[in-house]
C-alpha cells in the first residue's frame, strides 16, 4: 500500500498589509477602514486619548470609563443595555492605560439604529452619584480580593517601582484614590477629553454604500474640544530587588524587568524578535530550559508592554515558593547566554517561521487587518513599520540577536519582585 506524499513545507515569503481606507468626518475627526469581508457585519471603534497620561486626578479615566453606559439624558442603563440586545449587538467601553475606547459590534444594517445611542453616551452621559457609589461599593470588594493574589501584589509592586508611585503608569489604585473622585471630577475628565480633536474611528467588516456617511451623521458634529497632552512627569531609574513575604503561601509571583526602548526606536524590531527568543512562544528559551528541562513553572514568558508614553520589558512566572531562588538564577543563566552565545541556525529557522506564521493570522480577516493598522497607527505613528517589521524578520542574523541582548538585556540593570 504505497503512501501519500507528505507536502513539501515552503517558507513564507511575502506577507504585506491589506490596503485600507482613510478619511475624515465634517468635524475633522480621523477615520481608518478596512472593507472587507463576506458577512454584513460590523466592529466599530472610537478611540479617545483619555487615560492616565491625561488625567487631572489618578483613577477618574477609569471610574469615568466604567460609567459611560450608566445612563444618558436620553437612555437608562436599561434602555441602552436594551437596545443592543435587541438588534443582537454589543456596546462596550474599554480603558487601557493611554486611551478610552467605545466598541461597537453590529451587523451592518442595523448600524444607523444605533448611533444615536451611542452618540448620546459620548455626548450626554449622567455620571450620577447613585451609579458612583454603587461602581465604588463594588470595586473596593474587588480590590480587597485581587490583593490577596500574588501575581496581583507582584505586578503593581513592580510597575510602581518601575515608573514611581506618582508616575501615571506607576500610581496603583487604592480605597483613597477612589473616594477622592466625585462625580464633578469625572464630568471634567469627560469635558476635557472625550471630543473630536482628541478622537479616532476605526471600521472594519462589511460596509455598505452609506456607513461613513452614518457615522458622519451622527459623530461628525461631536464637539470639537481641545487636543489635550499628556503630563510631563519624570522617571528615574534605580532597579531594585525587592522580596514581599506572605505567610502560609505555597506559591510565588515573580517579575523581572526594565524600561525599555519604544516601537519607535531604531533598535526595537530586532529587540522584538530577540524577546520573541527569550520568551514569547512556547518554543522560547524561557520556556524550554525553565519548565521543560527543570520542572520549575507550569508558565513563564517575557514581554514587552508597549504604551504610547514608554515601554517595558518583563520576565512573568509563578512558582512554588521553595523554588523561586533557582527560577531566578535559570533566568539570569539564559540572559547571560543571549549575551555570550549565537542562536544556532536551526533554531533560528525555528523562531522566524513562528514568527511569520504569527504574521499570517495578523492579516486575517477584516477585523485582525484593522486590529494590525491600529496598533501601527497609534505607536508607530504609520503602518510603514509593518513593512520593516517583516524585513527584520526575514534578514535578523544571530550576531544581530546577540548584540541586542547585550544591549537591552543586561540582569544587573533590571528590578525584581517577588512576593510569596
Amino acid at each position: 500500500m504505497s503512501k501519500i506524499p507528505v507536502p513539501k513545507i515552503h517558507p513564507i515569503q511575502d506577507i504585506s498589509l491589506p490596503t485600507f481606507g482613510h478619511q475624515k468626518l465634517s468635524n475633522d475627526i480621523p477615520v481608518y477602514v478596512v472593507n472587507k469581508g463576506l458577512q454584513k457585519a460590523l466592529k466599530v471603534e472610537i478611540v479617545f486619548d483619555a487615560g492616565r497620561p491625561f488625567e487631572d486626578m489618578p483613577l477618574v479615566s477609569r471610574v469615568m470609563t466604567s460609567l459611560f453606559k450608566k445612563g444618558t439624558k436620553q437612555f437608562n442603563e436599561y434602555e441602552i443595555a436594551e437596545k443592543f440586545d435587541y438588534y443582537g449587538a454589543s456596546l462596550k467601553s474599554i480603558l487601557n492605560l493611554d486611551q478610552v475606547k467605545m466598541t461597537i459590534y453590529s451587523l451592518t444594517k442595523d448600524l444607523e439604529d444605533l448611533l444615536p445611542v451611542v452618540k448620546s453616551v459620548l455626548t450626554e452621559p449622567l455620571f450620577e452619584e447613585k451609579h458612583l457609589a454603587r461602581y465604588k461599593r463594588n470595586f473596593l470588594i474587588d480590590l480587597e480580593i485581587n490583593l490577596q493574589k500574588n501575581d496581583v501584589v507582584a505586578y503593581r509592586t513592580f510597575t510602581e517601582k518601575l515608573f514611581g508611585a506618582e508616575h501615571y503608569y506607576g500610581y496603583n489604585s487604592s480605597k483613597e484614590l477612589l473616594e477622592a473622585i466625585s462625580t464633578e471630577d469625572i464630568h471634567h475628565h469627560f469635558n476635557r477629553c472625550i471630543n473630536a480633536s482628541n478622537a479616532q474611528i476605526f471600521i472594519s467588516g462589511g460596509l455598505n454604500d452609506d456607513t461613513i456617511e452614518l457615522v458622519n451623521k451622527h459623530l461628525g458634529d461631536l464637539p470639537l474640544g481641545e487636543k489635550q497632552q499628556p503630563q510631563q512627569v519624570a522617571v528615574v531609574d534605580n532597579p531594585v530587588k525587592i522580596s514581599i513575604q506572605r505567610k502560609n503561601n505555597l506559591q510565588a509571583s515573580l517579575r523581572i524587568g526594565q524600561r525599555t526602548i519604544s516601537r519607535r526606536h531604531e533598535d526595537f524590531t530586532d529587540f522584538w524578535i530577540l524577546n520573541t527568543l527569550l520568551g514569547g512562544y512556547f518554543g522560547s528559551r524561557l520556556m524550554t530550559e525553565v519548565r521543560e528541562k527543570n520542572g520549575l513553572t507550569y508558565n513563564i514568558y517575557s514581554s514587552i508592554d508597549n504604551l504610547i508614553y514608554d515601554s517595558y520589558f518583563y520576565i512573568s512566572a509563578d512558582v512554588n515558593a521553595a523554588d523561586l531562588t533557582a527560577t531566578i538564577q535559570c533566568i539570569e543563566n539564559e540572559l547571560m547566554k543571549l549575551r555570550t552565545e549565537l542562536i544556532s541556525e536551526e533554531e533560528l529557522v525555528v523562531l522566524k517561521n513562528y514568527i511569520l506564521g504569527n504574521f499570517l493570522t495578523m492579516i486575517d480577516g477584516p477585523f485582525s487587518i484593522m486590529a494590525t493598522v491600529k496598533s501601527f497607527l497609534i505607536h508607530n505613528g504609520n503602518v510603514e513599520s509593518f513593512d520593516d517589521l517583516i524585513q527584520s524578520v526575514q534578514s535578523i542574523t544571530p550576531e544581530r540577536i546577540r548584540a541586542n541582548a547585550n544591549k537591552y538585556l543586561d540582569f544587573n540593570d533590571m528590578y525584581c519582585v517577588t512576593v510569596g
